[in-house]
């Protein structure tokens, strides 16, 4: 990055000279001294400019990432950094040298990469187009003859059928009946890798559900729990689960005896994820007034289309506190306590769905 281009961006920000010398003294000098206790040791050499190796580097490089997107959504209308915006779509998703841009039209990305270039290039950064990629998601969009150059701003683009990033997979289709016949065969699979190892090795009745439960289970409960589909698809996601789990325990040990209404309940897995979700509403508690955590609990999905998930996160997260006992001072006033909170939470049972929905409202802790 250009040492130029640097001091311009954190004098625009209001940081003061004697603040700025120490920053380019410490990300971007030649060597530097090893201090030990009251000696300094001997001159080594830290290498030159914004790069992976330093530890202050990184987070100056974002910084002034940061500004160069600032000054890009100021040039260009249809973009918003406000996430509490209903109408207009956030303008991406900045994380390290990886950047999200989300859009409406075609238009509307090669405005923001005409103006996002020039600004890189002053500070002698660019965009590696080899690895750019581009996500259309249209309903009736089937995606024939992907992966494609597409040109963008007069740039190259590799329009994917889906994107990964931080670990989420973004797919193409809207369309929720190809979604549903994936997650049937992804369990499907699951059951058929399960099987002959359950005809040669017999395992008991509740070690036998508590797998189904916990690696099959998944992949087909999600849409039944947290989006908006038709009867149709429900019905049959709930078909095929049943006819899995009596495959699989019909190759139990001792027969399939009845099972108690504990054993039919949720998996440790969806215990740890409820847990986890309640940890983290703590840590949104005690954060100050005004922090942008906050908003989560603003934020709206406006209309429900089919296959779009109907719950906000105030919605989900009142069925995670459903599931346990309510203490006696309340879920807000123990969340503010971190060790209080993972004490009540490693201690209270984990109600099965019908004790959740006899459970006691919660409209007061969220």
């Amino acid at each position: 990055m250009a040492l130029r281009g640097i001091v311009e961006v954190l004098q625009r920000e209001g940081i003061s000279p004697y603040l700025i010398n120490h920053i380019i003294s410490v990300a971007l000098t030649d060597t530097t001294t090893i201090r030990w206790g009251k000696d300094l040791l001997r001159t080594i050499i830290r290498g030159q400019g914004v790069r992976q190796g330093c530890p202050f580097s990184p987070r100056l490089f974002i910084f002034v990432l940061h500004w160069i997107i600032r000054q890009v959504v100021q040039r260009c209308p249809a973009f918003s950094l406000d996430l509490l915006n209903e109408t207009i779509l956030p303008a991406c998703l900045a994380f390290a040298d990886d950047l999200l841009l989300m859009a409406t039209s075609m238009e509307a990305i090669e405005e923001f990469v005409r103006e996002l270039i020039p600004l890189l290039q002053r500070f002698t950064m660019e965009i590696n187009f080899s690895e750019s990629e581009l996500l259309v998601r249209q309903p009736g969009h089937t995606g024939e003859g992907l992966p494609r150059q597409v040109r963008i701003a007069g740039h190259l683009f590799q329009q994917v059928r889906r994107i990964v990033c931080l670990g989420a997979v973004i797919g193409e289709g809207l369309d929720r009946q190809p979604m549903v016949h994936q997650r049937i065969r992804r369990a499907q699979r699951g059951a058929a890798a399960l099987l002959p190892t359950f005809h040669r090795h017999p395992l008991p009745v509740r070690l036998v559900y508590k797998l189904y439960r916990t690696i099959i289970s998944p992949a087909l409960s999600y849409e039944l729990c947290t989006a908006a589909s038709t009867v149709r698809s429900r019905a049959t996601l709930q078909r095929e689960s049943a006819v899995l789990l009596n495959g699989l325990l019909g190759t139990a040990r001792g027969g399939t005896p009845a099972l108690t209404p504990q054993e039919l309940g949720e998996s440790s897995l969806a215990r740890a994820v409820c847990r986890a979700r309640i940890r983290y509403y703590g840590h949104i508690i005690r954060r100050p007034q005004g922090h942008i955590l906050k908003s989560a609990f603003h934020l709206r999905l406006g209309w429900l289309m089919q296959g779009r998930p109907c719950f906000t996160y105030k919605d989900s997260l009142k069925r995670d506190l459903r599931r346990f006992p309510r203490p006696a001072e309340g879920w807000r006033r123990l969340l503010r306590s971190k060790a209080a909170a993972s004490l009540h939470l490693q201690r209270a049972p984990f109600l099965d769905q019908q004790e959740e929905e006899e459970g006691t409202e919660v409209e007061g802790d969220v």
